[in-house]
């Protein structure tokens, strides 16, 4: 895109950010004290209601049944969906509002459910369904358990402990929180929890958590994409976590962490993000003072658009300037792709803006315009690893565009990752601008080309750039474990130091290691 279009772009979203969450702020309303689950309409006047806050997990390859339940209105109901899909394999029985059938595969799915009585009274409900993988599949793809790579759900308190169960219970705990100058545990029980404000949090050392650690079961959402709910979580505090929940349906960032206000340290650990206007989470920082956001962690996270796009180009996973020492791992990223034939977005995972050592590995990355990216254009990130991590991307993006770029970063080493295209973008890593220096590119594997452009300079060797689709578990899935043994690849990569494990936190051998990001 061109470089002035971009900055002229940006300006207006800075613009219109200003301008919004002034008028977020004197628009606020007060939340109703509504407990459990909410819906994002209200229920119809004659009292028509859906009941299930939840539904239970399901397991690819086995056999799954869950009844929805109506209350109110005039009997009988029927039900439809209204907005995305069920796994392939499960149906919805209009008459009795059953979902059920055998998974056929397994991943997060997203829809909403609406009830229809027989006085044309309507209440909707979002749902998100989990179908895990089998036992037998994780035995052919060497996926290893939640515990194998630190994905449990945390059972972590800091000081006195919160209960809360509605809207308005959520938005008083944190203003006691920080109140009381944090060292607090929020802890929120399962339920849909529609937000009529941000919940800015300004303390330090607060945890806020679902009470369950199932992410399905707690919901906390904004109005939609294009609703006045800016964001679902403001941090300015320091050493904050958030976890075990799904986050979505806001106008801008589902998290966002202010440099610029001294926060860091903060942690986003299995949490479910969808649906937002702008990048999920977001790390600003301070034109005046150049201060960011350091040392933030984000794992075993799902970020993804519930459709095959976002709403605009202007959207992308974590989005972090200024900050230094990130660790980003064990997540997946989906379908963050413009559309907007020829205005990109941005990347599933991006540091710029003078960003410093970040630690980004073992993500999964699938169908996203572009995956990880250090620096942009003259803007630079020094220093960094990029290991383990896979990217996927078909053929229906309309801007698809690199899997790793390195843009005026320096002394980044990217080791063992693996790329497949199925689109026809030509490179797979790239190394740009004259200001891109000392990085180190080995053991990666790809179906697409490793180059410079504008006179990066790298050091590139042992990687293997002719991949073919039948070495891969399901690639159209974005499953690049290798299916079989490969001559080129099995035992070919160099050892390095600083790469002990796989994708699957799974030991690599002390010598002659698999090239790419799955070790056989």
């Amino acid at each position: 895109m061109n470089q002035k279009g971009v900055k002229y772009r940006r300006c207006a979203h800075i613009l219109l950010y200003f301008i919004m969450t002034f008028a977020l702020l004197l628009t606020g309303c007060q939340s109703s004290a509504t407990s459990g689950a909410q819906n994002l309409q209200d229920a119809d006047a004659s009292g028509l209601r859906i009941v299930t806050v939840s539904l239970s997990e399901g397991v690819s390859g086995s056999t799954y049944s869950a009844a929805l339940s109506a209350e109110g209105g005039a009997p009988a109901y029927s039900w439809s969906l209204t907005f995305g899909s069920l796994p392939q394999g499960l149906a919805l029985d209009n008459g009795s509002g059953v979902i059920s059938g055998t998974p056929a595969v397994s991943g997060s799915f997203s829809f909403t459910v609406q009830v229809t009585d027989a006085s044309s009274g309507t209440d909707s409900e979002n749902f998100t369904l989990i179908i895990s993988t089998s036992d037998d599949e994780d035995a052919d793809d060497d996926t290893p358990s939640a515990a194998d790579c630190g994905c449990e759900p945390l059972d972590t308190v800091v000081g006195s402990v919160i209960q809360v169960s509605s809207v308005s219970q959520l938005e008083s705990a944190v203003s006691t929180v920080n109140s009381a100058g944090g060292n607090r545990t929020i802890l929120v029980a399962d339920g849909t929890y529609v937000l009529n404000n941000i919940l800015y949090i300004t303390a330090d050392n607060v945890v806020i958590r679902s009470a369950s650690g199932d992410r399905s079961k707690v919901l906390l959402l904004g109005k939609g994409m294009s609703g006045n709910v800016g964001h679902i979580f403001l941090v300015a505090g320091s050493d904050v976590t958030i976890a075990d929940m799904t986050l979505g349906e806001v106008f801008y960032h589902a998290i966002q962490v202010q440099g610029e206000q001294g926060a860091n340290n903060l942690l986003v650990h299995n949490t479910r993000i969808f649906n937002t206007h702008e990048q999920m989470i977001k790390g600003s920082f301070s034109t005046s003072t150049n201060q960011g956001s350091d040392h933030g962690t984000v794992r075993c996270s799902l970020l993804e658009y519930t459709e095959n796009f976002g709403p605009q180009y202007y959207i992308g996973g974590i989005d972090v300037h200024r900050g230094a020492n990130w660790h980003v791992h064990n997540n997946t990223f989906r379908n963050i792709r413009s559309p907007e034939n020829g205005n990109i977005a941005e990347h599933a995972i991006h540091f710029w803006s003078s960003s410093s050592n970040p630690l980004i590995e073992k993500n999964v990355i699938i169908n996203c315009d572009r995956g990880i990216g250090l620096g942009l254009g003259s803007s630079p990130c020094t220093g960094g690893i990029i290991r383990n991590n896979t990217v996927y991307a078909d053929v229906n993006g309309l801007n698809s565009d690199v899997g790793i770029a390195l843009e005026s970063a320096s002394n980044v080493h990217v080791y063992h990752n693996t790329i497949f295209f199925d689109h026809s973008y030509t490179n797979a890593i790239e190394y740009r601008f004259a200001a891109a220096t000392g990085n180190m590119i080995i053991n990666n594997l790809s179906n697409k080309a490793i180059t410079s452009r504008n006179s990066g300079s790298a050091t590139v060797r042992s990687n293997v750039t002719s991949a073919a689709a039948s070495w891969f578990t399901d690639r159209t899935a974005g499953n690049l474990h290798l299916a079989s043994s490969v001559a080129s690849v099995t035992g070919m990569g160099e050892t390095l130091a600083s790469v002990t494990e796989d994708m699957d936190c799974e030991a690599r051998p002390g010598s002659a290691p698999d090239i790419g990001a799955d070790q056989r």
